[in-house]
C-alpha cells in the first residue's frame, strides 16, 4: 500500500482523502491494521499530529477504530459511511472557498488601487498580457481558471506592495487546490472573466477609486455564485 505526498494547504484533509480512496480500493479490508504513523509520515510527508489528525475525523465517523498499543484498524463499513464523510468534506471545502473569498475582497480591492496609483508600466502590460493569454485558452475551463488566478496575481505585484503579493500568491495556492470545487456555469464564468478587463482598463487608465470598485463588483459576483452553486 502506498500513498503520495500531501499538499502543503489541504494537509490533513489530503490524508484523509487518500485513506478514504484506499478503503474504497479494496487495498484495506475490515479488521486490518493501517500503517504505522512512522510509515505514512515517510511516505506521505506530513507530521505525525497531522495523521493523528485525519484518524480522529476518521474514527469520529465511525470508519477506523483505535487500539491502545494494538495501532489503527479499518471497521466493518457501509456506504454511507463514507459518502456521510464526503459530503462533510464538501462542505468544509465550501466555506473555505468562500472564507477566502472574504478575505481576497479585503485585500485584492485595495490591491486594485494601488496598482492604477502606482504600478509600473511593464507590470500593467503584464497584466495585459495573462488576459489575452486567458482568451486563447478560452474552450479549457481548467486552463482559463489558472490563468483567471495568474491575474489577481499579477494586479496584486502590480500594487508595489510586496505583503499584499504574497497574500494573494498563498491565497491563490489555495484556490488552485480547490479547483475542483470551483467549476461555475459557463455562463456566469464568461461573466465574470469579461470583468477582468474592465479592472486591467481602470489601473491602465491610472484611476484608482473606479479600479478598486471594478474588482469590488468582480470578487463580489464571485462571493455570490460560489454561495448559489
Amino acid at each position: 500500500m502506498s500513498f503520495q505526498k500531501v499538499s502543503r494547504y489541504r494537509l490533513y484533509q489530503d490524508v484523509v482523502s487518500q485513506l478514504v480512496e484506499h478503503i474504497r480500493a479494496g487495498q484495506i479490508q475490515p479488521g486490518e491494521r493501517f500503517p504505522s504513523e512512522r510509515e505514512l509520515e515517510r511516505q506521505m510527508g506530513v507530521s505525525r499530529g497531522i495523521l493523528r489528525e485525519a484518524f480522529r475525523v476518521l474514527e469520529a465517523r465511525g470508519i477506523i477504530e483505535s487500539r491502545p498499543g494494538g495501532g489503527r484498524f479499518l471497521r466493518q463499513l457501509n456506504g454511507q459511511n463514507l459518502f456521510d464523510l464526503e459530503s462533510g468534506f464538501v462542505r468544509l471545502e465550501r466555506a473555505v472557498l468562500l472564507d477566502i473569498c472574504e478575505a481576497r475582497q479585503i485585500i485584492e480591492v485595495r490591491a486594485a488601487q494601488l496598482a492604477a496609483e502606482r504600478g509600473k508600466v511593464e507590470e500593467i502590460e503584464h497584466i495585459k498580457r495573462v488576459i489575452d493569454e486567458f482568451f486563447r485558452t478560452q474552450f479549457d475551463q481548467g486552463e482559463q481558471m489558472d490563468r483567471d488566478l495568474d491575474f489577481h496575481v499579477a494586479v496584486a505585484r502590480a500594487s508595489g506592495n510586496l505583503v499584499i503579493w504574497e497574500l494573494v500568491r498563498v491565497l491563490v495556492g489555495i484556490l488552485r487546490e480547490h479547483r475542483q470545487q470551483m467549476h461555475l456555469p459557463r455562463a456566469e464564468w464568461a461573466a465574470m472573466c469579461r470583468q477582468h478587463y474592465d479592472v486591467y482598463e481602470a489601473i491602465r487608465a491610472r484611476e484608482g477609486r473606479e479600479a478598486a470598485r471594478r474588482m469590488a463588483e468582480h470578487l463580489e459576483r464571485l462571493r455570490k455564485v460560489l454561495e448559489e452553486t
